[in-house]
């Protein structure tokens, strides 16, 4: 089948009568134009009967005898009409400018020239078009459709997908190939039409200037090759236009599209089955659900031929060509009424080649749907019994500029075949190959010492166990190096993902240093088009004989947190730290400067400790995990790193903040309020790790027993 066929008999019947009671008679026969009469009368006759091809000659013929230019400015959009209606768009894109330039008045003109010049690829041109037409019928959505289609095309050509796609050149010609199927399970045979030299008619259609259709079968050689096409037998092929013709599973029966033939009379295209019976083919029969004066086409029956999916322009449909299911009762061995696939798929435009996946997904192609011009491919997502919806177009480089169509897959794989007339090709339609390549996920990373971390300082972790989690359940462990790196290859695709470390799980031989405390990061590879490593840097807590909070400040002779420049948010590091280690149980120490005497102090730093826990606890933190405990002036406040003091002084790393030492500064000095502000703090070390929480409990026991002083030396005051 001529591969436009089903659309230029659908134009005939739906299009023809409208328009040639519109326009025909702007080509009424004038004294300016009696001389291309003749020549005028014969392409009206040919584009009548949609013999597109042969009416430009004839139109060109009359064109010199056109006098007035009005006249002269239809018989260009004639001419126009026929390059469009043929799939030349260069050629149409050029007479329509003329006839712009003519004066036509039909704002229409404007709708398909941007039709045109988007199927260039010319989409700046297109844009300008599509606006002016939607200024002249802003009631006509297919004004706004082509400036969606303009400005989408740009973003995906701008950003291809993974996809590569390659002209077969083995197999394809100066002609039309296209509309391959798959012959079984092996996929190394392809049925495909073409028009090329060969052919049953060896006729030139003079509808699209091309010669009848005949379906042609390649196989996989010994090399690898796709071997010379050659014609399947007379029962398949005819005088006529034969082919977009789909195989069936199993490899034993063909669905097939046949536009018969006879001069002057226009015969419906009609879906057919044949089966073969060795190397032999049953004489192809008409399947019963067709109407008279319809067309029906590109069957694309399911994987278990329990149903059929094809096109056709017969009533109760959306546009000029719309998708249509029959279903096949196997026990009455006959054939459903067909029913329309409707809004979630068809459009006012024409919707065709539809080619059902094995994961249930439909393909097809459209120039209803926004798209890059032309026909484009689509993708249906199933949306209950026989119905699909949310159609999502493939964008580029599966779709072109140019029409896009006939889409086949390999099983489940990504990969397979389609039809294109894209720019670089052999001939007017050729068949290319696609594949997705693979793509590639990783993820990499380091685990830091979170304290020095803080510093800018990047310590690794030596072995502390990463944990990958996904959404589908899947659980993979690795241990850092040395170098505190982790690496995971081969993630999947379309799934969320968590990775994590524990200071609890790390283990290094040799090495006595503990940490606790997790980290996590979360990332995800659904819809992603790209090849892609993710980096993940995550930390963990070194565990101290005394660890160190952020600096916790207390006004003098004060215990409430309300120090301004101490707001409650600065002991989330200590929340973090307890919720990301949920066992361990912690002392908090408090500690004052040494003025006042022991007693006030001790009290004083209880105080502030168990202002510490009472926060933690309303955070929600279980009581029974936290000790406070006070130590007044007794602990002070060695330097884990050096101290720059406001008058200029640098006070080394180890420095002990003894009463005596900071007796050495004047009293009220910002070097003596700094260094006695420092030993007004709050710190925690871990006094166990095996805490269990009971239900409904917020832990056990008094969290505030009677104050235990330390026994040792005061400290010099």
């Amino acid at each position: 089948m001529d591969r436009r066929e089903v659309q230029r008999n659908t134009i005939q019947m739906k299009n023809v009568i409208l328009f040639l009671m519109g326009t025909y008679a702007l080509f009424a026969v004038t004294p300016g134009m009696a001389s291309g009469k003749a020549d005028l009368k014969k392409a009206d006759q040919l584009f009548a009967s949609c013999d597109y091809h042969k009416a430009i000659e004839y139109y060109k013929k009359a064109m010199p005898g056109i006098k007035r230019k009005s006249d002269k400015a239809a018989l260009l959009y004639k001419t126009a009409e026929c390059y469009r209606r043929i799939n030349q768009p260069k050629q149409a894109e050029v007479y329509y400018r003329k006839c712009i330039a003519a004066g036509y008045a039909d704002p229409e003109v404007w709708l398909f020239s941007g039709q045109c010049r988007m199927e260039l690829g010319n989409y700046s041109g297109a844009l300008d078009d599509f606006k002016k037409y939607k200024d002249f019928v802003p009631s006509d959505p297919r004004g706004e459709l082509g400036i969606k289609s303009c400005e989408l095309a740009v973003q995906w050509l701008s950003a291809p997908g993974p996809e590569k796609v390659e002209n077969v050149q083995q197999i394809n010609t100066a002609g039309w190939d296209y509309a391959p199927s798959y012959e079984g399970k092996k996929y190394n045979v392809l049925y495909f039409t073409s028009t090329r030299p060969g052919t049953r008619g060896e006729r030139t259609d003079d509808g699209v200037g091309e010669g009848f259709a005949d379906i042609f079968e390649t196989r996989v050689d010994k090399n690898g090759k796709w071997s010379t096409p050659v014609p399947l037998p007379e029962q398949v092929n005819t005088e006529g236009n034969d082919g977009v013709g789909r195989m069936t599973r199993k490899g034993n029966a063909m669905y097939l599209t046949r536009c018969g033939y006879q001069r002057n009379k226009h015969l419906y295209c009609q879906i057919l089955y044949s089966q073969k019976k060795g190397n032999t083919w049953t004489e192809p029969s008409v399947l019963p659900f067709h109407t008279d004066s319809f067309n029906y086409g590109h069957p694309a029956p399911d994987p278990q031929e329990s149903f059929l999916v094809f096109a056709s322009d017969k009533p109760g449909g959306y546009g000029g060509l719309d998708l249509w299911l029959t279903r096949f009762d196997k026990k009455a061995n006959r054939w459903s009424d067909p029913e329309n696939l409707g809004p979630g798929v068809n459009t006012p435009g024409d919707e065709v080649y539809p080619f059902l996946h094995d994961d249930g997904s439909l393909f097809f192609s459209s120039n209803g749907h926004p798209g890059m011009g032309g026909l484009d491919l689509f993708k249906a997502s199933p949306s209950g019994s026989f119905r699909w919806a949310n159609p999502e177009n493939l964008k580029s480089p599966m779709n072109s500029p140019a029409d896009d169509f006939g889409i086949i897959f390999e099983g489940k794989q990504y990969k397979g075949y389609l039809t294109s007339s894209r720019s670089g090709g052999k001939g007017g339609d050729d068949i290319y190959s696609f594949r997705s390549d693979p793509l590639i996920f990783e993820l990499d990373g380091f685990v830091w010492d979170r304290e020095f971390l803080a510093k800018g300082i990047k310590v690794p972790v030596k072995g502390a166990l990463v944990r990958l989690l996904s959404s589908n359940g899947k659980i993979s462990e690795l241990r850092t190096n040395e170098n505190g790196y982790f690496f995971f290859k081969e993630l999947e695709t379309g799934l969320h993902y968590v990775v994590q470390t524990r200071g609890e799980d790390r283990q290094w031989d040799g090495d006595k240093l503990r940490f606790f405390g997790k980290d996590q990061s979360k990332f995800s590879t659904a819809e992603l088009e790209k090849s892609s490593r993710f980096h993940q840097e995550l930390s963990l807590l070194r565990e101290e004989e005394i660890m160190h909070l952020p600096q916790i400040l207390y006004d003098v002779n004060e215990h409430s947190l309300n120090h301004p420049s101490n707001p409650r948010d600065s002991l989330e590091y200590l929340y973090k730290i307890l919720m990301e280690s949920p066992a361990i149980i912690i002392e908090l120490a408090s500690h004052t400067d040494y003025r006042n005497s022991h007693q006030q102090n001790d009290s004083l730093s209880y105080r502030r400790a168990r202002e510490v826990v009472l926060y933690m606890i309303s955070k929600g933190i279980p009581a029974g995990r936290m000790k406070a405990k006070g130590y007044g002036e007794r602990k002070p406040l060695q330097l884990t790193e050096d101290l720059k003091l406001p008058g200029g002084k640098i006070l080394p790393k180890g420095t002990v903040l003894t009463e005596t030492l900071i007796r050495t500064y004047p009293a009220g000095s910002p070097d003596f309020e700094l260094l006695n502000q420092m030993n007004r703090r709050t710190d925690f070390r871990i006094i166990g790790k095996n805490f269990e929480e009971k239900a409904g409990d917020m832990g056990t026991g008094d969290p505030f027993p009677e104050i235990e002083l330390e026994k040792e030396e005061e400290e010099e005051r």
